[in-house]
Parts: C-alpha cells; structure tokens; sequence
C-alpha cells in the first residue's frame, strides 16, 4: 500500500512540477500519516502537520447524503504518546479544530469521514479564519474538482514563531464565555438547565474549578503545541493545465466583508519556499 502510494504521488506530480513527496517523505517529516484519503507530514517538535496531501473527486465532493452527525475528533494512535494532541487540548484556547483535508469532501463514506477527525488532520485556527475565509478556500477546492473532474490539493501549514504555543485563554474570560453560552440558549427548558449547570461550575464552586482550570492550563503549555501562522493551498490538475495557490493568515480578526479566494493568490514558488 505504501510503495503504491508513494508511485501514485510521484506519477501525479513531477509532470506537473509539484512534487509532494518533497514535502510529505520519511527525512523531512517526523512522521507519515496515511490516513488513506490524505497524507500528512507530522512534526514532534511542533506537534503538528506541516503538509497534507488529498485527492478530491469532482463525482463526489458534492454528495448529497451528507452525514448529520459529525465523527468525534480522536488522538492519532499512529503518533508517540509523548508528541501526541488530544481533542480536549484546544478547550478553552480560543482556537477552532481546524480541518486540512475536510468533512465535507469526504461526507459520502461515514467510515473515510472518521479519519479526517484524527488531530492529525486537525490544526489550531482562529473560529473567524476557519468558519469565514478558509472555509471558502475549501468550497472553491470543491468546485474545482467538480469543474475538472479531480483536484489535487497539497494543504501548507505555516509556523513563523515557534515558540507561540497553544495556550489556555484567562480563567475569567472562560467563565464569561460559558455564561454567554448558557444564556444564549432559545429555549427556555434548555436555557435554564444550561444556566443551573453554569452557576453551580462557575459560582458556586468556582474556587474548584479555577484550581482545576490553571492546572490543565500549565499542563498545556508545558506540551508546546505551536500554533500555525498561516496556511497555504496548492490546487491542481495537470490534465486541464490548471494550478493556483493560496495563502491565509491565522489571525484573531481577518476582514471577511467582502473577502474572496481570488483576495488570497500567492506564487506557488513563494508559498511553498516560505
């Protein structure tokens, strides 16, 4: 499986001078994930994927029998231990679980749609890069694959300072945060049931949770988890002659009035030597 996978980068990329495995190979990757519908490079010391390579096919990214209820993300057991992101490590940072290779591409097989669940896949976003900007870089992905019939998309992570590791938000602005979550219930069963939970976690034993909460939080920080600066898309098809690369800065406030993939075009040479 894996020399047949390594063959198939090769013969899909060295015509059309993207060659994946200059990114995604056992010297330059701490290790190789293959997930069968993408492949990553991960990092120990960063705790992170630097490349991900998928496959889109233009029949079946737009599947209509979309699953409703999402996979629950999951440690990769693939990873060490000691180097390995759990799910409950981006509570409380104010960073999405950002998808490289997406749900939505892989919505028509429940059992593929799991393993884009893994961490693996899953990078520290901001909520308005991943809900806005980037989601409309995954969207066009899409429609592309649809227009040429495939798409190959190798997905770039980005770390500029690597010493700006996941982090904990302050106590107070948690518990600000679950009460906002709580109120904000529309009905009034569940809102007063939500409300209930809150005040005895927050008030009435916020002492216990404060200790517990600083707790996971140096805990956390002593995992340096580096968050990503940017991230990049190379998007191409070799038959219709098509490439085009994208670049997206993980920033807490990017301008998503009016924003378009086309805003976002870098040089595939300057993204990929970043």
């Amino acid at each position: 499986m894996k020399k047949i996978l390594i063959a198939t980068l090769i013969s899909i990329t060295s015509v059309f001078a993207i060659n994946v495995t200059n990114y995604i190979n056992k010297n330059d990757c701490s290790k190789v994930v293959d997930k069968q519908v993408y492949t990553a490079c991960y990092d120990y010391n960063l705790k992170s994927t630097t490349f991900a390579y998928y496959k889109l096919d233009g029949k079946m990214v737009h599947h209509k029998n979309d699953t409703k209820k999402r996979p629950s993300f999951y440690a990769e057991k693939l990873i060490p231990s000691k180097y390995r992101v759990k799910p409950a490590d981006f509570t409380y940072t104010g960073k999405d679980r950002g998808h490289l290779d997406s749900h939505e591409n892989i919505n028509y097989d429940k059992k593929l749609l799991a393993k884009t669940y893994s961490m693996v896949n899953i990078i520290p976003q901001y909520p308005k890069v991943n809900r806005n900007t980037w989601k409309k870089a995954e969207m066009s992905a899409r429609d592309l694959a649809v227009k040429y019939g495939y798409l190959n998309v190798l997905d770039v992570v980005l770390y500029e300072n690597k010493t700006d590791y996941l982090k904990r938000i302050p106590v107070e602005e948690a518990k600000e945060s679950e009460r906002k979550r709580a109120y904000s219930k529309k009905k009034a069963s569940s809102r007063d049931k939500a409300v209930k939970k809150w005040k005895k976690k927050w008030v009435t034993n916020y002492s216990k949770t404060k200790k517990s909460y600083e707790k996971k939080a140096k805990k956390l920080l002593k995992k340096k988890i580096v968050v990503p600066s940017g991230y990049g898309k190379v998007l191409w098809n070799k038959e219709a002659n098509f490439k085009k690369c994208y670049y997206y800065k993980n920033e807490k406030n990017p301008k998503t009035k009016g924003d378009k993939v086309k805003h976002h075009i870098i040089s595939c040479k300057k993204l990929l030597n970043k």
